[in-house]
């Protein structure tokens, strides 16, 4: 990842911060709540790259594929559960199907079934067949774990021809992802100035030699002056 692509990252990072303070209506039919939705697994699969020199190469990348590995192995478990249930409960599986092993689908996947599996009952059926009780709980755990390495994941992931090319891609995703959600914010907040500001500076893709927004200092307090 270059530094052109690592400037994309941040605005990536930033727009998803400004979705959460300001939420799509879900229901609402848009576009929007689709795209903001799709930045956090994308953020995650692109990997935060240090760009400082001489950082040894950390085990993150190591670690984070390791805990893709068991939650695949756990969203399988539930999948085959849930396919066996639903031989007395046509349709119970439909919500637990599996797509396929990338990342970021899984990601996906995951947040899907515990959306699922946030009712008791659904949940019930599964301890049923045996399942830990905590299985729920397991995999919410995985996947804050996979949040944290992403976080810390540095430029070993990027030494690969390979793994510099999909980084590029989905760089390249971002970027059209970044362009429909400036036409829908637009229109949405297009009565409020405040918040079009701070999606205008969340959204700038800073250019290689454009120099970072200045820092505002805060106000200098005088010292008490002593009475006489």
């Amino acid at each position: 990842m270059n530094t052109s692509d690592y400037y994309v990252y941040q605005a990536l990072e930033r727009c998803a911060r400004f979705g959460n303070a300001h939420p799509p209506d879900a229901n609402g039919g848009g576009c929007a709540a689709t795209d903001f939705a799709a930045l956090t697994p994308l953020i995650s699969s692109i990997g935060h790259v240090d760009f400082q020199t001489g950082i040894p190469a950390s085990g993150a990348t190591v670690a984070k594929e390791q805990l893709f590995a068991e939650l695949w192995e756990d969203l399988k478990m539930i999948a085959n559960t849930a396919r066996t249930i639903a031989r007395s409960e046509p349709g119970f599986f439909t919500p637990f199907r599996l797509g396929d092993d990338a990342q970021r689908t899984i990601l996906a996947t995951a947040v899907d079934f515990l959306n699922h599996l946030q009712d008791p009952s659904v949940k019930a059926k599964f301890l049923t067949y045996d399942l830990p009780v905590n299985f729920v709980s397991d995999l919410q755990s995985d996947l804050a774990a996979i949040t944290d390495e992403s976080a810390t994941q540095t430029d070993d992931a990027m030494s690969a021809t390979g793994e510099t090319a999909r980084v590029r891609a989905s760089i390249r995703e971002g970027r059209e992802l970044l362009k429909r959600l400036d036409t829908a914010v637009r229109n949405r907040f297009r009565h409020q100035p405040e918040i079009l500001a701070e999606w205008r500076t969340a959204s700038h893709i800073r250019r290689r030699n454009e120099p970072a927004l200045p820092v505002t200092p805060p106000p200098i307090t005088p010292p008490p002056v002593n009475p006489k």
